[in-house]
């Protein structure tokens, strides 16, 4: 029965994401051609023209609200199939809630890794071939060299972190969901009010566990303070990818912990 839930998410959402990621390409197709643009440089540090700079920062800028919209896909599928009318249906099913919330986790999850696989493989598409790539790949590969010494093992570590914090995510807003359904009438509102409120605390959290770690430190001046990121630390260090490991497994245990409560004791779907 988890198998065919899981399939009818992947039918009830296909169709959007399908449409998401044809713009996603149909974008990148369009926008290639201005990657030829050649009218002189910033200067002789940076090798390339401000005209190619700002379809750079628009590429990019673009490829963000793509991958935001497909957030917004999920999190819309979520409330309307866990809130709404659709959730009559959903709660009735002869499943249990933790397959429910698993399906639906794993179906965002995926749709929207696959969006950030083809983040990349747009990008790849867009600078392939063009006078852009011939003049910056030598620093790109220079930089690239200056930093082997990171391990094949370390960046499949760094991809598996990147995949677990997607997936936390997904629990995360599956529970702030289930937290709006408890205000009736109110529920968008308390949706939206539960997501900041909980950003806030998470924020904290990290705090808590970053700063006796050392990973963020603070150094004080006259008149001023300033956060340091340590050179262990952030996302390269061990230390950093530790914290970060520590700190998604604990918002998405708690995501689900939280979503099963709310959803098997507390469901409200007046």
């Amino acid at each position: 029965m988890f198998g065919k839930l899981i399939k009818h998410e992947f039918k009830a959402t296909r169709k959007n994401f399908s449409v998401l990621f044809a713009a996603m390409l149909l974008v990148t197709l369009l926008i290639k051609p201005l990657f030829w643009i050649q009218k002189g440089m910033i200067s002789d540090d940076i090798p390339f023209s401000v005209s190619e700079f700002a379809v750079i920062w628009i590429f990019f800028l673009v490829m963000g609200l793509f991958l935001t919209a497909g957030m917004l896909l999920s999190i819309v599928r979520y409330y309307q199939s866990l809130t709404c009318d659709e959730a009559y249906l959903t709660f009735t099913l002869p499943v249990t809630v933790d397959q429910v919330i698993w399906s639906k986790a794993l179906t965002g999850f995926i749709w929207n890794l696959a969006g950030s696989i083809l983040m990349v493989c747009c990008t790849v598409l867009a600078f392939a071939g063009t006078p852009f790539m011939h003049q910056v790949w030598p620093i790109v590969a220079e930089d690239i060299q200056f930093q082997s010494d990171f391990s094949v093992g370390t960046i499949l570590f760094l991809c598996t972190l990147n995949v677990l914090m997607l997936l936390s995510n997904m629990l995360y807003l599956i529970c702030v969901i289930g937290i709006g359904q408890l205000f009736g009438k109110y529920r968008l509102l308390a949706t939206i009010c539960s997501y900041f409120v909980l950003n806030m605390l998470t924020s904290f959290l990290f705090l808590l566990l970053a700063i006796p770690t050392g990973v963020i430190s603070f150094a004080y001046t006259v008149g001023e303070s300033e956060v340091v990121m340590n050179e262990a630390g952030m996302g390269t260090g061990e230390i950093g990818t530790v914290v970060y490991v520590v700190y998604a497994l604990i918002i998405g245990t708690g995501a689900f912990l939280g979503s099963r409560y709310l959803f098997s004791k507390k469901l409200n779907l007046e």
